[in-house]
């Protein structure tokens, strides 16, 4: 069990947090609400920095405010990160496409600038993610998410593998109350740890390596917000493992 004195629901809050920025367009509310929700987290994790991503977040909420229509190039920005593929900032929010990718050296790629090449062989782990989910019962489709992804079969969505996290550590919060509430709590207690194992299987099969490159390619490619974001996404996945 964790080493910290971090809860599972807190850990699932911020998972679910980060995922929801990944699976829902900016909208006027979420971007007001955002700043706030991240400063709240800071208070909690004590050993991962949110300043980057903060400052990034106000600096949205606060231009928003003084000009409505901003939230439209915040929605195209969105899109372009995540759903446009001829878009420059566009990176595929797909494990298997990541898992493999290839930094190009200058002189290929695209027009001869290098670049990134992303896998091709995306079926087995896509797969493989879809398993982890039927196992639990986990259904990403349902979830408040962008239209586009409700009608697409990939399952190996960033957004979906986060929300699935917070899945799993909502339910290891759920079977630890009942612990506290049942004297005789030994087939709770397995329960707990079925929970908190599967979290950790998760993170070292599929997020750790997804979005350590993820990351190194977000470094290179994304606007600034998303880039924050994916930074503090990297540094909270090494966090969680380091702490079990």
């Amino acid at each position: 069990m964790p080493n910290n004195n971090v809860s599972a629901m807190d850990r699932g809050g911020l998972y679910e947090l980060i995922a929801s920025l990944y699976l829902q367009l900016p909208t006027i509310e979420n971007v007001e609400q955002i700043s706030n929700a991240l400063i709240n987290a800071e208070d909690i994790f004590h050993d991962i920095d949110f300043s980057k991503l903060i400052v990034e977040a106000k600096q949205r909420k606060e231009k928003l405010t003084k000009e409505p229509d901003y939230i439209e190039e915040l929605e195209q920005e969105y899109y372009d990160h995540f759903l446009v593929p001829i878009a420059s900032s566009y990176i595929p929010p797909y494990e298997s496409f990541i898992k493999g990718a290839i930094k190009l050296a200058p002189g290929e790629g695209r027009k001869n600038k290098g670049g990134w090449k992303y896998n091709r062989s995306t079926v087995l782990l896509d797969y493989n993610v879809n398993l982890a989910y039927d196992s639990v019962g986990f259904q990403p489709q349902n979830m408040n998410i962008i239209k586009e992804l409700k009608h697409q079969n990939k399952m190996d969505h960033l957004g979906f593998e986060l929300a699935f996290m917070a899945f799993l550590c909502n339910m290891e919060s759920q079977e630890l109350f009942n612990e506290e509430q049942e004297s005789d709590s030994e087939s709770n207690i397995k329960n707990s740890v079925k929970w908190y194992n599967l979290q950790t299987q998760f993170l070292k099969e599929h997020l750790l390596s997804f979005i350590n490159t993820y990351y190194k390619i977000s470094i290179e490619k994304a606007k600034p917000f998303y880039r924050s974001l994916s930074e503090l996404l990297n540094n909270y996945i090494e966090w969680d493992l380091k702490n079990r």
